[in-house]
């Protein structure tokens, strides 16, 4: 095991605890702002594990590089860019036994999609977690009651989630929407409703953020 100040690599697995990182796909130097550390993510690598009092983050790169990796949220925090080029990506972020945040950070000029899938099969009762929006005027959230799925996006066409944006996927309903949420009519290739909530930052605030209460007993 290689072990350095709050950073750890073994096999097949990087685990980061007490800092801010920033996270490449490739092995050049000096790239991390000044209060983060760079962590070169080689090939071989297919986790990342977030524990307390550590920031993740990621930019485009690794996400068109390392499309294979798996997440782990288990204390700490996970921030995501948006997607500079036309292309989507999908990340797997599994919440562990002491949960965390998930940061999503986009730009007017992003023109790609991320799709960020949470599985809740390892998460317990005590597991707290926080999606946060930055510097966003509104979003949609979304329950299909049929397939049993929640959707979170930034969509600028209203409940259509094929544009461009970040969106996060959710096992259930986490956020309660069947019970407060306003009924839609059908799309046209389906003949049953799904219900949304537009949520929109309090106050003089930019950012949004929602807690999801999951089951210990949920699974992906």
């Amino acid at each position: 095991m290689k072990k350095i100040d709050g950073y750890a690599q073994q096999a097949n697995e990087i685990i980061l605890k007490d800092g801010q990182y920033i996270l490449y796909p490739d092995n050049k130097k000096g790239r991390g702002h000044i209060l983060s550390r760079s962590i070169y993510v080689g090939p071989e690598i297919s986790r990342i594990v977030a524990r307390h009092h550590s920031y993740v983050r990621l930019g485009t790169d690794m996400l068109l590089m390392r499309s294979s990796l798996d997440f782990v949220l288990d204390g700490g925090t996970i921030q995501f860019g948006g997607m500079r080029e036309n292309i989507s990506a999908w990340v797997h972020v599994c919440i562990g036994s002491y949960g965390g945040r998930i940061v999503i950070r986009e730009s007017d000029s992003d023109t790609g999609s991320i799709f960020i899938i949470v599985s809740t099969k390892n998460i317990s009762n005590h597991a707290v977690v926080e999606v946060i929006w930055r510097d966003v005027r509104k979003l949609i959230m979304t329950y299909d009651p049929v397939v049993n799925l929640t959707i979170i996006g930034n969509s600028k066409n209203g409940v259509d989630f094929g544009e461009a944006g970040t969106f996060v996927r959710m096992q259930d309903d986490p956020l309660g929407i069947l019970l407060r949420g306003d009924l839609q009519p059908a799309p046209t290739i389906r003949n049953f409703p799904v219900y949304h909530v537009i949520a929109c930052p309090e106050d003089d605030e930019d950012d949004i953020s929602i807690q999801p209460v999951f089951s210990s007993c949920a699974y992906m």
